[in-house]
């Protein structure tokens, strides 16, 4: 056996391999400055409409990379804050059709680079918009996926399922997940509220006032 036709060959090889490894690296980089650009010459158009409608169109157009991703937040944060304003003040109009928060959130979690707190928060976010269109079985959904992710805001994701219990008449399931949520994040802002909702369901007067 020639040695040095073996040797030369896996030489050959690895200089291949490595070829097409930092070719892959320059256009994946190329993509994403790319990317970058177009993300921020859109965010900075004055016109709100025109902005809004740009920036979808930069989602549609572009690589499945952060700039991508950080997109659909801008725009799922938008249309987030349209509907909390205006299911806050009696006076504004509702949006009309489809839930927009709602879609780009969804949109923003098909990124497939999502470090396990940016899901987590984008999930309670999506949940938040549920919430405030009416639609609580799936804004309870969300939040127990947000609650599975191990992550800093899991306290916030589990009392938001024991609210979501407790406005669909499941007291029992509701004191059971703020009971964790006071264990298990004990000293903390979400530890409080968990015990102050748990004494609102077993206060006597808030059972009176409800009928129950």
């Amino acid at each position: 056996m020639d040695h040095r036709k073996t040797v030369g060959t896996l030489v050959a090889l690895i200089c291949a391999t490595a070829a097409v490894y930092y070719s892959f690296s320059w256009w994946s980089q190329r993509q994403l400055d790319k990317g970058w650009l177009g993300y921020l010459e859109v965010s900075k158009m004055e016109k709100p409409e025109e902005k809004w409608a740009a920036m979808a169109g930069f989602f549609e157009s572009a690589s499945n990379l952060r700039p991508r991703f950080q997109a659909a937040i801008d725009l799922a944060d938008h249309y987030f804050a349209e509907l909390k304003a205006a299911v806050e003040d009696p006076k504004k109009e509702k949006p009309a059709g489809e839930n927009l928060a709602v879609k780009w959130y969804s949109n923003a979690l098909s990124y497939g680079g999502l470090l396990p707190m940016e899901r987590q928060l984008v999930l309670i976010n999506l949940g938040q918009s549920y919430e405030l269109s009416g639609d609580r079985e799936n804004a309870k959904a969300q939040y127990e996926a947000a609650a599975g992710v191990d992550g800093e805001a899991k306290g916030l994701a589990l009392l938001n399922v024991g609210r979501l219990y407790e406005l669909l008449g499941d007291t029992a399931k509701a004191k059971e997940n703020y009971d964790k949520v006071a264990k298990d994040f004990a000293g903390t802002e979400y530890a409080r509220l968990a015990k102050n909702y748990q004494r609102a369901i077993d206060s006597p007067l808030i059972k009176e006032l409800s009928g129950k």
